[in-house]
C-alpha cells in the first residue's frame, strides 16, 4: 500500500471512529427539522437500539425474559384480558404483542386511540415507538420507515396527541368533523406514554436507560461473528508468514508465449486462500526458488484466542443482563460457586420482582386514563397478573443446588418429620410434614413450578377442593390422602362418620 494511499484510509478510519463517538452523544443535541424533532443525530436512534438488541444473543434473551415477566399471564382481571382492544386483539394480546415489546426495548409505548361517534373510546391498537416522531407539543408524525432508507413520505400521516382531560363535547365534535372529512374513516389520537428524563432533548421521547451501555450490546453480538469467523476458518492456528521481495510485475506465460496476467504474488495468495475458510486443504505447501527465498511460517497459539473469547463471552453476557436490570442467574450465567450465596441470590431476585412490579403498575396507571371514557368501566381492571421470578429460575441452575440451599433460597420452613427432598417452589406454610411418594424427589424444576401454582390457585380461590386434589393425584402422583394433607385441607365429618 502507497504512503498516500495509507494516510488516506488512516484519516477514514478516524472518521469513522469519531462518527461512532459523536453517535452516542449527539442524539441529545435538539434538532427541528422537516416538520418534526429528530430522534437522535440520523433521527433513526430507535432502529439503530432495536437493531443492537436483534444483533445480540444475549440482549435479545434479557428482552423476551423482561417481557416475560411484564406481561405475566396478562391482565389479572379475566373479562378485562378477554375484552376487544380492537377487531383483532383482545387487551392481553394487545399488552403482549405491542404493549409489552415496545416497553422491553424502548421503555415506553404508543396506542392509537379511536371513538365513537358520541367521543367514547372504541378501541385502541398499538404503534411501534421506531414509527414515532413528535412535530409540536401536541402533534406528531407516523410512518412505518420512519428514519429508515426508503421512508415514503406519502404514507406519512398526523396524530393528535390523547388529552384525557378534554372535553367530551370538544372531542365529539372533532371526531365527527374528521369523520366526515375523511369520508367515514377516522384518525384517531395518539396515547404517547414513557417516562422523561432529566437532560436536553430528554422529554421528546423515550430513552432506555441501558443505552448508556450500547457499546457492550454491540460488543456482544460482535464476538458472536468472531466465533463464525473462526468456525468459518476451520479453527485453523492463526500463522505468521515471511518472506522476501515476491514478484507482483512480471506476468507467468503459459507454452504459446502467451500472457496469462498471473504474477508470482497472485499464486503466493492463491496458496494462502486455499489454505483458509470450513472446506480449506489440510496442508499449506509454500515454495521458493532458493534457501533465502523459502517462506518462514511462524505459528500462534490459539488456545489463548480460543479462552479470551469464552471469557469475554461471558463477561459481556453479564455485563448485557446487568444493563436490562436481569437477573444473570435467570439467564444461566451464575456459577456453581456464586450459587453457594442464597442471600445474594435471594436479594437480587427481589430487586428484580420490584423493578417488574414498578413497571407494570406505570403501564397500569397509562391504561387508567382511557377508563372514564369507557363503557361499563366499572368492569374493567387494567391490574397486571404476577409472575414470582423463583419460580423461573432455570433447571439447570436448579439441580447444581443442595437441599439445604434449596430450603434456604425457597424459605423452606425445617420439619419435625424427615424433610422432604426436591420440593423448593412452595411457601413455608403450605409445607406439611407429609409421607411424600418417591415420585415426588424426581420431579423436574418446572414440575415443581407447576406443584406450586396448582397450590396458589387453591389458596386465591381460583379452583376448589376436588379439582386442587385431582390435579396433585393425577400429575404428581400423590395419593388422595396425600393431596389432602399437602394442601392443608380439613375434611369435617357429617355425623355419621362420614367425610363431608
Amino acid at each position: 500500500m502507497s504512503k498516500a494511499k495509507f494516510s488516506t484510509t488512516w484519516s477514514d478510519m478516524i472518521k469513522d471512529v469519531r462518527k461512532l463517538v459523536k453517535n452516542r452523544i449527539a442524539w441529545i443535541q435538539e434538532i427541528n427539522t422537516q416538520g418534526h424533532y429528530y430522534y437522535g443525530e440520523n433521527d433513526s436512534l430507535p432502529n439503530e437500539i432495536i437493531e443492537a438488541i436483534n444483533n445480540s444473543g444475549t440482549a435479545t434473551a434479557c428482552a423476551n425474559r423482561l417481557r416475560q415477566f411484564i406481561v405475566a399471564d396478562g391482565f389479572k382481571d379475566q373479562y378485562t384480558g378477554l375484552l376487544k382492544a380492537n377487531k383483532n386483539q383482545t387487551w392481553d394480546e394487545l399488552l403482549s404483542e405491542g404493549i409489552g415489546e415496545n416497553e422491553t426495548k424502548l421503555d415506553g409505548f404508543a396506542l392509537q386511540i379511536f371513538f365513537k361517534n358520541n367521543g367514547m373510546f372504541h378501541s385502541a391498537k398499538s404503534i411501534p415507538i421506531t414509527w414515532i416522531r413528535r412535530c409540536s407539543d401536541d402533534t406528531f408524525e407516523i410512518n412505518p420507515l420512519m428514519g429508515e432508507y426508503g421512508k415514503r413520505e406519502s404514507e406519512t400521516f398526523n396524530l393528535r396527541e390523547f388529552d384525557p382531560s378534554e372535553d367530551i363535547n370538544d372531542r365529539r365534535a372533532r371526531v365527527v368533523e374528521e369523520t366526515i372529512k375523511n369520508k367515514g374513516k377516522q384518525k384517531g389520537e395518539l396515547l404517547y406514554c414513557y417516562r422523561k428524563k432529566l437532560g436536553r432533548n430528554y422529554e421528546f421521547y423515550p430513552v432506555p436507560s441501558f443505552y448508556s451501555g450500547i457499546d457492550d450490546i454491540i460488543s456482544d453480538g460482535k464476538i458472536s461473528r468472531l466465533e463464525l469467523r473462526n468456525i468459518m476458518q476451520g479453527w485453523r492456528t492463526p500463522i505468521v508468514i515471511s518472506t522476501g521481495h515476491i514478484d507482483n510485475e512480471n506476468s507467468h506465460r503459459d507454452e504459446n508465449g502467451d500472457d496469462l496476467g498471473i504474477t508470482d504474488l497472485d499464486i503466493f495468495n492463491e496458496s494462502i486462500t486455499e489454505f483458509l475458510g470450513e472446506d480449506a486443504a489440510p496442508v499449506l505447501h509454500l515454495q521458493g526458488r532458493t534457501p533465502e527465498e523459502m517462506p518462514k511460517v511462524t505459528t500462534i497459539d490459539i488456545k489463548e484466542m480460543v479462552d479470551m473469547t469464552e471469557k469475554g463471552t461471558i463477561r459481556l453476557g453479564e455485563k448485557v443482563c446487568r444493563l436490562f436490570e436481569v437477573p444473570r442467574v435467570l439467564m444461566g450465567f451464575a456459577q456453581a460457586g456464586q450459587l453457594g450465596n442464597v442471600q445474594e441470590v435471594k436479594n437480587m431476585m427481589d430487586l428484580f420482582y420490584i423493578t417488574i412490579v414498578n413497571r407494570q403498575n406505570w403501564i397500569t396507571s397509562k391504561l387508567n386514563l382511557l377508563k372514564p371514557l369507557m363503557e361499563d368501566s366499572e368492569a374493567i381492571d387494567f391490574e397486571i397478573s404476577k409472575l414470582n421470578p423463583l419460580t423461573l429460575i432455570p433447571d439447570s441452575v436448579i439441580a447444581r443446588l443442595s437441599d439445604l440451599e434449596l430450603k434456604e433460597l425457597f424459605e423452606i420452613p425445617k420439619l419435625e418429620n424427615e424433610p422432604i427432598p426436591g420440593i423448593p417452589n412452595i411457601e413455608p406454610e403450605q409445607v406439611q410434614a407429609v409421607e411424600v411418594n418417591e415420585t415426588m424427589t424426581n420431579l423436574t424444576g418446572r414440575q415443581r413450578q407447576g406443584l406450586k401454582r396448582v397450590v396458589r390457585e387453591f389458596n386465591k380461590g381460583d379452583i376448589n377442593e376436588k379439582q386442587a386434589i385431582i390435579e396433585l393425584t393425577a400429575a404428581y402422583g400423590f395419593t388422595e390422602q396425600q393431596a389432602i394433607d399437602y394442601l392443608d385441607i380439613i375434611i369435617e365429618d357429617d355425623g355419621d362418620n362420614n367425610p363431608s
